[in-house]
């Protein structure tokens, strides 16, 4: 059965279209693992965000712009208290767009049948993202996740599993600004054409620079403090034009300098899961 949500199309839709970008909100930023290259600093930060904080920062950005699709992430956001409201809210807002939970796929237990059904009613499908360290590596990672699969797979949930090993960069398991050509970095840049965060209600364009930000802020790095603190995100009073110009923006910035040339693999494919992005479940 195909999807209905991925098909509809509104001709006359006021909205600005960003076909080659999805958003994403962060709506929990702890986490029950410790990845050492977590791009979402989820060992250092803890707490999640409230409903009514998540609707006053997305509303404003569902009135404005018809993203690809629309991610609910984190840290790991199955650890949400009130995930299926979360679920309702994202689709009251975005009635039809594609959305997807982004999940470690270790807390089966936390697909209880009201999640699930939030889930079903509201076409929400989920991404299991796999996490094979070598540290991880064991019958009870394993047993976690595909118990997850096989929840998500008996319940008719739209399901993929990725397993990608080269994101970020490591130094004493911290993320540190490098200092290149901005041009050349921009070329090697992994997050062109990903996805756009909503952060304090605000867009950002390159999420990176939302890990630099949350580093200075939590006294993690004491340099490149006015440049990185100064990045150039959205407001959601912009102007259509300045919309506009962000959505297509394809050029370096002076902030692309603190991306590295290169990304090193930091862990090996996990035996049961291959390298890449592989859909499950589709309906």
């Amino acid at each position: 059965m195909v999807n209905t949500f991925e098909k509809q199309e509104n001709r006359f839709d006021p909205r600005i279209h960003s076909p080659l970008r999805d958003l994403d909100i962060e709506v929990v930023y702890g986490c029950n693992l410790n990845c050492p290259q977590c791009c979402r600093l989820s060992g250092l930060r803890k707490g999640y965000l409230p409903v009514e904080k998540i609707v006053e920062w997305v509303e404003p950005w569902s009135k404005r712009i018809r993203p690809r699709a629309f991610c609910i992430s984190g840290g790991e956001p199955l650890l949400h208290p009130q995930l299926p409201e979360v679920i309702y809210e994202i689709r009251r807002m975005y009635p039809d767009l594609i959305i997807t939970i982004f999940t470690n796929g270790t807390l089966p237990h936390r697909l209880t049948p009201e999640m699930l059904t939030a889930m079903q009613t509201s076409h929400v499908g989920a991404i299991v993202s796999i996490k094979p360290y070598r540290t991880m590596f064991g019958k009870d990672y394993t047993d976690k996740v595909h118990e997850t699969i096989r929840i998500l797979k008996e319940h008719r949930v739209r399901l993929s599993v990725d397993n990608h090993a080269w994101r970020s960069w490591i130094d004493d398991q911290m993320w540190k600004p490098a200092d290149n050509d901005p041009n050349d970095a921009f070329g090697k840049c992994w997050h062109r054409g990903g996805s756009q965060v909503i952060f304090g209600g605000n867009l950002y364009l390159c999420a990176t620079i939302r890990v630099f930000q949350m580093l200075r802020e939590l006294g993690k790095i004491d340099s490149w403090d006015a440049v990185v603190m100064n990045y150039p995100v959205l407001t959601p009073d912009c102007t259509d034009e300045q919309l506009r110009s962000f959505l297509l923006d394809r050029h370096s910035c002076e902030q692309c300098r603190f991306c590295p040339l290169e990304y090193p693999v930091l862990y090996e494919a996990h035996p049961q899961f291959p390298i890449g992005r592989h859909a499950v479940q589709e309906t």
